[in-house]
């Protein structure tokens, strides 16, 4: 969901997201600030969460700080109901982007 970003496409449809600092995330705050999306920091605050447990977990999983940020972000919750809470979380936000975008694209026609 992150890494797959195209900042070129951000980028284009929005030139001051371009020089933004921090990476696709930055950008895509960029880009949807830009529109007035709604949930700006509700979604970027997930993907930033993805981002996160990917860098964090994945890549330093064997060591004892991978293993502390784990524990702090399940806050007591099982590894699956963490999982399931952050999917749900990723799909209000695709939603809610899918009828952002369908909302603009419609009233563009007119």
């Amino acid at each position: 969901m992150v890494d797959f970003l195209n900042e070129k496409s951000i980028g284009r449809e929005c030139p001051e997201a371009k020089d933004e600092k921090g990476g696709g995330t930055s950008k895509l705050e960029c880009f949807l600030k830009h529109y007035s999306y709604p949930h700006v920091e509700r979604d970027i605050s997930v993907l930033r969460t993805v981002q996160s447990m990917r860098s964090r977990i994945v890549t330093h999983a064997s060591g004892s700080s991978g293993q502390k940020y784990l524990d702090e972000q399940l806050d007591g919750k099982t590894t699956q109901e963490y999982f399931v809470l952050l999917l749900e979380k990723a799909v209000i936000m695709l939603d809610s982007l899918i009828a952002f975008a369908v909302d603009k694209a419609e009233h563009s026609k007119t």
